[in-house]
C-alpha cells in the first residue's frame, strides 16, 4: 500500500573538537608581521592567480600577503572565530546513531483485490426478483440476493428426488445414486440448504433464492429484474471493505527505502486530523513510465 512509510538507517557524524581563545589571547599568541614569513600574494578578489612579490591587480587594489603559519594542508575548512560564535557551532563525540526518514507519497484508496467476490450461476436461468437492487448495498452472507428459476436445477433436483424415492429397492446401488445426484447439485453451485431441503420434503421447488457468497459492499450491479442470465455471467461484484489498498507512487529515488512489513501512515484528506496504521504489503516490480 502508496502511502507514508518511515524508513530507518545508520550515519556517521562527527565535529573535530575546537580550541577557541579570546582575541586578547589571540592578538598575543601571534607574531608580529615583521617575524611572519611571507609565501606568497593572493590576488584581493579571489581569483586564482597569486604573484612571488607584492603588486596591484588591475584595479589597483594590492595583493594580500599569505603567510606560512596560514598555509592548511588541502581540504580544511577554517572558520574565523567571529563566524563560529554567530552560527554556534557546537562539538561531540564521534559515535553511532539510529536515525528515521519518512518517505512522502501520493497515493490511491482502492479495494484489496484478495477480499473481492463474483456472484455467478453455472446454469442458465431467468431472474425473477431482485432482493438487492443497489449499486452500494451492503450484503451479508448467507443473505438472498436475488429469486431466480433454472431448469438445469430443476432437473437436477428431481433426479435427487428419484434416486431417493429408488432407494428401497436398489439397495447399494441406490446410495450411489443418491450420491451422485447431490453430487451434480452442488457442482451446479446450489446450496447445502437447498440440497438438505429437497432431501426432507421430497418437493422439487421451482425458484431459489440465490445467497450472497461472502460479506461486504455491492460495487458491481450487472442484473435486473426479468433478465435471462447465462452460466458464467458476472451479476454481482462485492467488496470487503474491512481492509482496503493505497496504492502508493513512491519517487524512484525512494524506493531503496521502502520494504515489505513496514508501517506507515495514511492521511485522507476528509479525515486529515485521524491518521490511519497500515504497512506496506506489496511492492509492484515495474515503473510507472
Amino acid at each position: 500500500m502508496g502511502a507514508v512509510a518511515g524508513a530507518a538507517g545508520t550515519y556517521w557524524y562527527s565535529h573535530a573538537p575546537a580550541t577557541i581563545s579570546t582575541p586578547a589571547v589571540a592578538q598575543q599568541a601571534a607574531p608580529s608581521s615583521a617575524e611572519r614569513k611571507i609565501l606568497y600574494y593572493r590576488n584581493p578578489m579571489g581569483l586564482p592567480d597569486t604573484s612571488p612579490v607584492s603588486k596591484k591587480d588591475p584595479m589597483g587594489m594590492d595583493y594580500i600577503p599569505v603567510y606560512q603559519d596560514e598555509q592548511d594542508e588541502p581540504g580544511t575548512v577554517k572558520v574565523s572565530l567571529d563566524k563560529i560564535q554567530r552560527i554556534g557551532v557546537k562539538t561531540e563525540k564521534v559515535e553511532t546513531r539510529q536515525i528515521d526518514r519518512t518517505v512522502r507519497a501520493v497515493g490511491k484508496v482502492t479495494h484489496d483485490e484478495s477480499l473481492l467476490t463474483i456472484v455467478a450461476l453455472r446454469a442458465d436461468g431467468f431472474i425473477e426478483d431482485l432482493f438487492v437492487n443497489k449499486t452500494g448495498q451492503h450484503v451479508s452472507k448467507g443473505e438472498p440476493l436475488f429469486r431466480v428459476y433454472s431448469p438445469q436445477i430443476q432437473s437436477a433436483q428431481t433426479d435427487l428426488i428419484v434416486a431417493m424415492r429408488a432407494g428401497g429397492k436398489m439397495g447399494l446401488d441406490s446410495n450411489k445414486e443418491l450420491e451422485g445426484a447431490m453430487q451434480r447439485l452442488r457442482n451446479l453451485g446450489v446450496p447445502q440448504d437447498r440440497i438438505d431441503e429437497v432431501r426432507e420434503t421430497g418437493t422439487n421447488p421451482r425458484t431459489i433464492d440465490w445467497p450472497a457468497p461472502a460479506d461486504g459492499d455491492v460495487i458491481d450491479k450487472k442484473i435486473i429484474n426479468g433478465q435471462r442470465v447465462m452460466a458464467g455471467d458476472e451479476l454481482y461484484r462485492i467488496a470487503d471493505h474491512s481492509r482496503i489498498w493505497v496504492i502508493a507512487d513512491v519517487a524512484e529515488a525512494d524506493i531503496a527505502e521502502i520494504q515489505v512489513g513496514m508501517p506507515v501512515t495514511v492521511t485522507l484528506r476528509a479525515m486529515a486530523t485521524e491518521p490511519i496504521a497500515g504497512k506496506v504489503t506489496f511492492i509492484y516490480p515495474e515503473l510507472t513510465p
